[in-house]
């Protein structure tokens, strides 16, 4: 099983510790859900759904204008929140993108 955490969150950048490595991505598209409803597990208007669209950072450059990240062709798929009764999270790599790829 994948050990997840999640480490910082600044604006559209995204570190995680991925199996005890430290990955950087940035968010290319974010979906978040909430509770309309309170219950014993949740209260209402908390999060209970959080998925990304991620790009893994290779690289950062400055110039005059500020900095500029140079972002892999690979994308994944973060996610964690409730899934009926269970709190789950993951991480995947897109399959369309391997798809395209591999053509």
């Amino acid at each position: 099983m994948m050990e997840i955490r999640e480490i910082n969150r600044t604006g559209a950048v995204l570190v995680l510790e991925i199996d005890g490595k430290i990955r950087d991505f940035f968010v290319l598209k974010e979906e978040k859900e909430f509770c309309t409803y309170s219950s014993s597990l949740v209260k209402g208007g908390e999060c209970i759904s959080h998925f990304l669209i991620l790009s893994e950072i290779k690289d950062r450059t400055y110039d005059s204008y500020g900095m500029h990240y140079v972002t892999s062709f690979e994308k994944f798929e973060y996610f964690r929140g409730w899934f009926g009764l269970e709190y789950k999270f993951g991480f995947n790599e897109l399959e369309e993108v391997k798809n395209k790829r591999s053509k």
